[in-house]
């Protein structure tokens, strides 16, 4: 089987942050802290676009951090 590499150019159109928060009083050094992550992705054939989202949360024995 004969492949061919292909290039394929891309550019970056936007990068934004949505939500962001710092709260010190939720967070405890000693503590433990659980990470979550959340990924979806979109195409958009016509407009040759394709994006991702991305979500986290932080969450403290006191309270549940969010970004």
């Amino acid at each position: 089987m004969d492949l061919k590499l292909t290039s394929i150019g891309f550019s970056l159109l936007k990068i934004s942050t949505e939500q962001f928060a710092i709260i010190e009083d939720g967070f405890d050094e000693k503590g433990i802290i659980t990470v979550g992550t959340s990924l979806r992705y979109g195409a958009d054939e016509k407009n040759k676009l394709v994006a991702v989202f991305s979500s986290f949360s932080f969450e403290s024995e006191k309270n549940i951090l969010n970004n």
